[in-house]
């Protein structure tokens, strides 16, 4: 049908009118498809003929209605096209199911839907490409190509070329993607839910995309979570809970999502008769999660617990048991790993991390016992990382320093001649190194000493070509191309994920080495492992410094530190690794595709580099040789060959690493439990134990309330006409409702933080006489003074009872000397023994102290 268009001038006013129409025409068919809906006895009856041409209509409104007022009404007409055209019909067809296997005719409906919803979602990425010039190279697996002459004018997008794109559009359009990839994500787990044949892969690639276009939101993570099951006994669904969570932009139901995976983790593991060591070794670690972030394991036993996880990860020779999978026992008999894979080790690494993450949020005592877990962990994994590289490679040994001087001179003579006599027949072509059998130079010299033709006493001349950067920063150059370290590190990097997690590691350890400080003894042995490690890659040879090649510095930086590798954007958008990637160009991502060795050359690197920062860094006992570009510990001498002796030795030393290991453990969890006393008598000196809460406080500072019960320092009781109250009030405010549904979480989980008044807690006010029920405000805080009186009269010992509770309100007139509705609120505070503070004025209070205290 031909279009017809008025002329009209005001175009402002035209789009506003076209806009009301199709709001009208989307709200008559989301009615009619309801009805449907509701009408609906069995799957087909979702599928008729009308339906069908119901939901065609809404989702080209829904797409007009989004590119014709992006900012106004774009968010609105994707939410509807979503729930409306896709998500509640698979909602309702899974209720009208009924048995445990899909009828083909309710399969072929579903498959049909699903499949033609991910085609429509793939149509709505292509426009927004081609409309707001986005892009998407190297985020989705298919990106359109835009070029200045690849369209033709007549063919362009609905927006014109020469008219700029409204900023609030595009940043509309970016959320959109985002969005597009996760409903993509979210149709196709349903189609591999419902048909065997579709694999899990494709969802969690259309997660992993939405994650490399919007790293800081959390819901992709969210969505992965459920996607991944109760593979690696629930490990890979707490790590991606926990990733959401430790995300800038987390998703509001992940923490209960979190709470239930470690609930069913933990009934899991119960039912196994005999849990294999890698079974064993999850479950501690995520009880360890299961108190940084739900409290839920008890103070007492929680240096104990990981202790017991350090233990079990040091107990090698039992979970290098077998290369097969068993059949897990318990919930169901989905395949479960019998051997500690790389997988699970990267997992458990940024597990760590972000645990120590959430106790530092919490200001908890127990984050030094969370980071000798850390550490352990980087312990396993360099002790594991050296063997492997050492099952080819010999030890690696210090470079004689007078050989090294020898270099130099020479170095600088080829420079000296080079200055002088300029070769003009060299081409950039050129990179075959002719040199005497019986020169020793190194094969860094060869590689990087591009600007000199050595013309000492030798016979044979170096023919030596200018390099370009590129090849120098990506390691394409002759010298290695035969180098035997690197190859079996592009191995290594190939089969597993270990050098990987290496780098994550050293990356956490540069941005805390005041924690090395803190532990010097602790962590020596696990310095000397990562010596050793490191002065096996020196052997590759290095870009240049920045003063033989400033061509390759870009601030500081060299060039090749800001190319992103797999294990840096698998952990962008995470808070606690954050700083170690600022330097990161992510745009590379889009126009940088590496061979697997160009990516083990720049991970060698980078690998390298953070060495060099860890051994500038105070207190950490490494130190790296320039001369000899050697790392060791302070204090050490070079080591010699390895002989039979010394290698008995190493067996022993590595022998005792358990019990010493055992034994800091214990100095870290006596220094914790003194710490503890230590704040439980400062405390008691300055601060009351007890602080009950009104209405108002709860209502109108609820930020304050959680920062008092995150800080542990207090017991918080919410008084029960507190609680009626709130539920009397529920209807009419939406902050009651997010108030109450925060405090039933916190009463399921046990905080014994925050607790609700038991029955038998309130004492009544003696020699007073008591308003009558009506008078509502004054007959609720009656109510509650009872409640702050019993607690008071409890510890009859202490002298100063008036520090022993005190009341916070979040209304001013509570405070008023003068008397309220017949009541001095002041004067019944004080004849219950009893403060009255306003929370504000305590929340400024207690941090004063703890400043003074910390």
């Amino acid at each position: 049908m031909k279009k017809s268009y008025m002329p009209i001038s005001d175009v402002k006013n035209e789009s506003l009118d076209l806009t009301k129409r199709l709001y009208k025409c989307i709200a008559d068919v989301v009615k009619a498809l309801d009805e449907q809906r509701q009408k609906a006895n069995s799957v087909p009856d979702l599928f008729t003929q009308a339906a069908e041409a119901q939901r065609m209509k809404l989702r080209e409104y829904c797409e007009k209605l989004m590119f014709l007022d992006p900012v106004g009404c774009g968010r609105k007409g994707e939410e509807l096209l979503w729930r409306k055209g896709y998500y509640e019909v698979v909602s309702t067809a899974k209720r009208l199911h009924k048995g445990p296997l899909w009828k083909p005719v309710e399969e072929c409906h579903l498959r049909a839907h699903l499949q033609a919803g991910i085609g429509h979602y793939h149509h709505l990425l292509l426009k927004f490409q081609l409309d707001f010039k986005m892009d998407l190279r190297g985020i989705i697996d298919f990106p359109l190509i835009i070029t200045e002459d690849g369209l033709k004018k007549s063919k362009s997008s609905s927006s014109s070329k020469d008219k700029p794109l409204d900023p609030g559009c595009v940043e509309w359009a970016q959320q959109a993607v985002h969005r597009c990839l996760i409903y993509l994500g979210d149709l196709s787990r349903y189609l591999s839910d419902m048909c065997p044949g579709y694999h899990s892969e494709l969802p969690a690639r259309y997660y992993h995309q939405a994650l490399y276009w919007k790293p800081e939101c959390g819901m992709p993570h969210n969505q992965l979570g459920t996607l991944v099951g109760n593979y690696n006994f629930f490990l890979d669904s707490a790590y991606h809970y926990m990733r959401c969570l430790s995300s800038a932009q987390s998703f509001e139901g992940t923490e209960s999502n979190l709470s239930g995976v470690l609930e069913r983790s933990w009934k899991h593991y119960e039912s196994t008769m005999t849990p294999s060591p890698v079974h064993h070794l999850v479950s501690k670690f995520l009880s360890i999660v299961d108190f940084c972030y739900f409290d839920k394991q008890s103070v007492d036993q929680f240096p104990l617990l990981c202790h017991e996880a350090i233990e079990r990860l040091n107990c090698t020779e039992m979970l290098q048991c077998t290369r097969e999978v068993v059949n897990g026992e318990g919930e169901d008999n989905s395949l479960q790993p019998a051997q500690l894979t790389d997988d699970i080790l990267f997992k458990l690494t940024l597990v760590s991390v972000m645990c120590t993450q959430q106790l530092q949020g919490k200001g908890s005592d127990q984050m030094n016992v969370v980071m000798a877990v850390m550490l352990a962990v980087v312990n396993y994994l360099i002790l594991k990382a050296v063997g492997r590289l050492e099952e080819v490679l010999p030890p690696p040994q210090p470079p004689p320093l007078t050989a090294v001087n020898g270099h130099k001179r020479r170095r600088r003579l080829r420079r000296r001649r080079h200055s002088s006599e300029v070769s003009s027949d060299i081409s950039d072509e050129e990179e075959v190194l002719t040199l005497n059998s019986d020169s020793d130079l190194s094969e860094e010299e060869l590689v990087f000493d591009t600007h000199s033709s050595d013309s000492d006493s030798e016979p044979a001349e170096v023919v030596v070509a200018e390099l370009d950067t590129r090849k120098v920063q990506l390691g394409d150059t002759p010298a290695l191309s035969t180098n035997t370290t690197l190859d079996h590190v592009e191995h290594l990097c190939q089969q597993g994920f270990l050098l990987q997690t290496i780098k994550i590691c050293l990356d956490w350890m540069v941005n805390n080495h005041d924690v090395l400080r803190a532990c010097a003894q602790t962590v020596k042995p696990m310095l000397g492992r990562t010596v050793a490690f490191l002065n096996h890659l020196t052997v590759v040879p290095l870009p240049p410094a920045a003063s033989e090649r400033p061509d390759v510095i870009n601030n500081g930086v060299i060039e090749n530190e800001r190319i992103p590798l797999v294990e840096e954007v698998s952990v962008r958008g995470l808070l606690a690794l954050k700083p170690a990637y600022q330097h990161i160009d992510w745009a590379q991502l889009k126009t940088i595709s590496l061979t697997p060795r160009q990516e083990a050359y720049v991970r060698v690197c980078k690998l390298v580099q953070l060495g060099k920062k860890l051994a500038s860094a105070d207190g950490t006992d490494m130190n790296y040789d320039q001369n000899r570009n050697w790392f060791q510990l302070k204090d050490s001498e070079p080591p010699t060959p390895t002989t039979p002796t010394i290698q008995i030795q190493e067996k022993k030393l590595a022998t005792d690493e358990k019990g010493r290991l055992m034994k800091d453990m214990g100095q870290l969890w006596l220094k914790a439990e003194v710490k503890e006393l230590e704040t439980k008598v400062r405390r008691t000196s300055s601060l009351p134990p007890y602080l009950v809460l009104d209405c108002e406080a709860l209502i109108h500072h609820i930020t304050l309330v959680k920062q008092l019960v995150h800080s542990r320092k207090f017991i918080i009781l919410v008084p029960s006409i507190v609680v009626s109250s709130l539920d009397e009030q529920k209807r009419a405010s939406r902050r009651v409702r997010d108030t109450i549904r925060w405090l039933e979480t916190q009463f399921q989980r046990g905080n014994r933080f925050l607790r609700a008044q038991r029955p038998n807690e309130h004492l009544a006010l003696p020699l007073i006489k008591y308003p009558k029920k009506k008078d509502k405000e004054a007959w609720m805080f009656f109510q509650v003074a009872e409640c702050c009186h019993f607690m008071s009269q409890q510890q009859q010992a202490t002298t100063d009872k008036d520090t022993l509770v005190t009341l916070l309100t979040g209304s001013r007139t509570l405070l008023s000397p003068n008397t309220n509705n017949g009541f001095s609120p002041l004067g019944i505070a004080n004849t219950a023994g009893i403060t009255i503070e306003h929370i504000e004025t305590f929340h400024s209070k207690w941090k004063t102290s703890s400043k003074s205290h910390g």
